[in-house]
């Protein structure tokens, strides 16, 4: 499982890719990590954020995040540096980055074991509490998680039918104007002739050339407008013998008004997209007012700040287009300000507000003390997978420990028998490893100590503390 921030698209290129054969072979697949993926649709986090996928656990996959966050700490030391120093500064900073993590994933371990024990029996009785108080039973979570996916899943697609009737009916918005335009147009042409007009024999001496400067104008708005209206005509005429529409549809027809409400319903989801593009981004960019510690941070600040004025701007001007699209549904949606709007944790409740088809409302999954226990619930199967994870990690991270004790053990005698040279340097690196790892086990020590820790180890595994204590002393 890899993470990335574009990982639901990433995905199609390796499989599209010569790597794509080798990708499905060995089973591997993609996410978005937990920091990028609030930035995506919410249908795309319910499938490619990592608390979604099975087995995962708590894990956000920030490692790059938080390894690019403390990188930052040298930039004001290597700023100004010539290159051969920065190469230097950063192998040092790399090198130490990797001795540090490895020190502490220990500390990491028992951290991440405490917090799942933590979550599984405090928010464990809190979820009961709710389930009972709810009337929720055994299931019905599961099953409203399904539901609120398939919902998503379809939300804001149009049928093909839904798409050819919004055409036709734009057409017959443009025939309704194109003929009042040609019908207004004629009747200013119309005026302009004299009310006891009759036919004069041209004498030469009428100017022909003043009464045309004064018609010519209305003459080709006139034409202008007449050659619209046939091409419309003709536009709509070909609609309706593709649609096999016998009788053109009138503004009362019930095929014209369930399409017209259709349309404002449709403008009404175009403009809640744009005002929910330009929060999560706004928000974004917030975010990126924090980063200190650089010498340009107070130029890109200055270069965020002034950005986010012209933006706030755009989603000023994004919520009156919402406002206006939302007055024309039946019935009204309420309408938003800027102050509400920014409170929005923009996963759910844009979204809630998408469905004009079907009053979303009344289903249980969308009511707000469900979706608090929906979360509680999935927090808690979260941290048990965490707690799978943890005893599987530990397993792997002891033995690994009790394989290198053995190659130094071997490797250090061979070479005391040879008496290599390479066995001073040598031994001086086996005797820094085990003071490592002794501070290792001794944070895998306390998680067996810790209340729910029920996983059994061979009884060599539990000396193996006591053994690296007796051979560092």
């Amino acid at each position: 499982l890899g993470a990335y921030d574009i990982g639901c698209r990433f995905q199609s290129t390796i499989r599209a890719s010569r790597l794509g054969d080798a990708f499905e072979r060995q089973k591997c697949c993609m996410c978005v990590d937990a920091f990028h993926s609030y930035a995506h649709n919410y249908l795309c986090q319910m499938k490619n954020h990592p608390n979604r996928i099975v087995g995962v656990g708590l894990e956000d996959f920030g490692t790059i995040e938080h390894f690019f966050s403390a990188s930052n700490t040298i930039a004001p030391v290597i700023r100004y540096a010539s290159s051969y120093c920065r190469h230097v500064f950063l192998d040092l900073f790399f090198k130490q980055w990797d001795e540090d993590k490895y020190l502490n994933l220990g500390t990491m371990i028992y951290n991440n074991y405490k917090q799942a024990l933590d979550i599984v029996s405090m928010e464990s009785i809190a979820l009961d509490e709710a389930k009972q108080s709810l009337g929720i039973q055994e299931g019905d979570l599961q099953t409203w998680c399904q539901e609120d996916i398939e919902y998503f899943a379809h939300l804001g697609k149009e049928t093909e039918w839904d798409v050819h009737a919004m055409a036709y009916v734009e057409l017959l918005l443009k025939l309704r104007d194109a003929e009042s335009q040609a019908q207004s147009a004629s009747t200013r042409f119309l005026s302009t002739t004299p009310k006891d007009y009759q036919f004069i024999s041209f004498t030469g001496t009428q100017s022909y050339s003043g009464d045309m400067v004064a018609t010519r104008k209305l003459e080709t708005q006139r034409r202008y407008s007449t050659e619209c209206l046939a091409t419309i005509q003709q536009e709509v005429t070909s609609m309706e013998v593709k649609m096999g529409i016998a009788n053109r549809w009138q503004p009362s027809s019930p095929e014209y008004q369930a399409t017209l409400k259709y349309m404002s319903n449709h403008q009404y989801q175009c403009a809640l997209d744009n005002l929910q593009c330009l929060v999560v981004q706004q928000l974004f960019e917030l975010q990126r007012l924090n980063i200190s510690q650089t010498g340009a941070s107070y130029k890109m600040r200055t270069q965020i700040s002034k950005s986010l004025q012209t933006q706030c701007h755009a989603t000023q001007n994004a919520i009156k287009t919402y406002n206006t699209a939302a007055a024309a549904l039946s019935p009204p949606r309420p309408q938003l300000d800027w102050s509400k709007v920014s409170h929005y944790s923009f996963l759910e409740e844009f979204n809630l507000l998408r469905d004009t088809r079907q009053d979303v409302c009344e289903k249980m999954w969308a009511k707000p003390a469900i979706r608090a226990v929906i979360r509680q619930w999935l927090r808690i199967d979260y941290a048990k997978e965490e707690i799978d994870r943890c005893n599987m990690e530990i397993r792997h991270l002891h033995t690994v420990i009790i394989d290198e004790d053995t190659l130094f053990t071997q490797c250090l005698a061979s070479l005391a028998a040879e008496q290599a040279i390479e066995h001073v340097a040598v031994y001086e690196y086996c005797s820094h490893c085990p003071l490592i790892n002794m501070q290792v086990l001794h944070h895998i020590s306390k998680v067996h100590l810790l209340p729910g820790f029920s996983v059994s180890y061979p009884v060599f595994w539990t000396r193996t503390y006591h053994t690296y204590h007796f051979w560092i002393s």
